[in-house]
């Protein structure tokens, strides 16, 4: 079944390039099946052509997948600046840990509990930042 979809996607998008929908859902169906390098293919050729944010979802997913964290760091910092959404920040964050980069991890939590000073996932994953810099005053 999966093989008719992705000769369906595929058709699709040779015969209208134009059409950003049929590049998520082959890009999708193409993850989901497991074949990730040929989703970031598709991922990476809609982006070019349209820009769009589901496309770079999908990117950011393959490259966390991959511990690709630069790569993640930058599409999130991407999706954030097109989207406004707090939540590319906090996985940005997550990226910079996964890297070492506990400063910059820091200092996006410390920005979303700017703009949301209740959210206990920044609270928390800010705590152990700080513990793990040693900044045993910053830790509440």
């Amino acid at each position: 079944m999966t093989d008719y979809a992705g000769i369906f996607y595929r058709s699709s998008i040779e015969k209208d390039k134009t059409n950003p929908d049929a590049y998520i859902s082959y890009a999708n169906l193409l993850l989901q099946t497991g074949n990730e390098h040929a989703a970031i293919d598709v991922a990476t050729e809609g982006i070019e052509l349209f820009n769009n944010p589901e496309l770079m979802k999908i990117r950011m997913s393959i490259f966390s997948s991959w511990y690709m964290w630069h790569d993640a760091v930058s599409e999130a910092t991407t999706l954030y600046n097109l989207t406004h959404d707090i939540k590319f920040i906090e996985r940005r964050a997550r990226f910079y840990r996964f890297i070492g980069l506990l400063n910059n991890a820091c200092n996006d939590y410390d920005y979303i509990l700017k703009i949301d000073s209740n959210n206990t996932d920044a609270l928390f994953n800010r705590a152990i930042v700080n513990l793990r810099l040693s900044n045993e005053d910053e830790v509440f």
